[in-house]
């Protein structure tokens, strides 16, 4: 982590690194500099008592990304000195937490739990398409899923076509909202669900 930090601070010049918390504090330059690499930014304001409640949490989080090697890096912006950061990413209450990789912007509107945050991050990192190469691989999402919805793509991930390529776009846009998985047919047809294509 020692060396990712370094090098984040040689790129940009743009961070305070807290080393035993592993998080981040941003200030204005972040606008310049926020295609380097992914952000899981909470923006917040002193005086706000939420944001203090989450501090301590968000400083979990942080932690939890560090150790499972993540190349996400936690920061933190302050809005009430910051404020035409705040502005750029529409940010209209605190905390807002977001996940900033370029042009790519996620903002969190689950829970504020350390286990919701990760998923969260995690999930906008991406990919947003994940390919089922195998029956064993189909049957590990039902498992991982049997809660919830996910979608399932069924056929080439060849980018020309033009069903994949709007499957592709919708996987972008909702990212945080749900699974989205491709795989080719064959995984399907031994698997233990019944699926009806009529």
């Amino acid at each position: 982590m020692a060396a990712r930090i370094s090098i984040l601070l040689g790129l940009c010049g743009l961070l305070t690194v807290a080393p035993t918390l592993g998080q981040v504090e941003l200030d204005g330059r972040f606008l310049q500099y926020r295609s380097h690499g992914m952000w899981l930014v909470e923006f917040y304001a002193p005086w706000c008592g939420h944001c203090k409640k989450l501090e301590p949490i968000f400083r979990e989080v942080a932690k939890e990304l560090q150790q499972m090697g993540s190349e996400i890096t936690a920061a933190k912006l302050d809005c009430t000195r910051f404020t035409e950061v705040a502005s750029e990413f529409s940010v209209r209450g605190f905390p807002t937490i977001m996940f900033i990789s370029g042009d790519r912007v996620y903002t969190h509107r689950g829970d504020r739990t350390k286990d919701e945050i990760i998923e969260f991050a995690l999930r906008a990192k991406g990919p947003t398409v994940r390919k089922l190469t195998s029956i064993g691989k189909f049957n590990e999402a039902l498992s991982r899923h049997s809660d919830n919805v996910f979608f399932l793509y069924i056929g080439n991930d060849d980018e020309q076509d033009d069903l994949f390529r709007k499957y592709s776009s919708s996987a972008d846009a909702h990212a945080i909202a749900s699974y989205f998985y491709f795989g080719k047919r064959s995984i399907l047809e031994v698997s233990k669900i019944c699926i009806d294509f009529e």
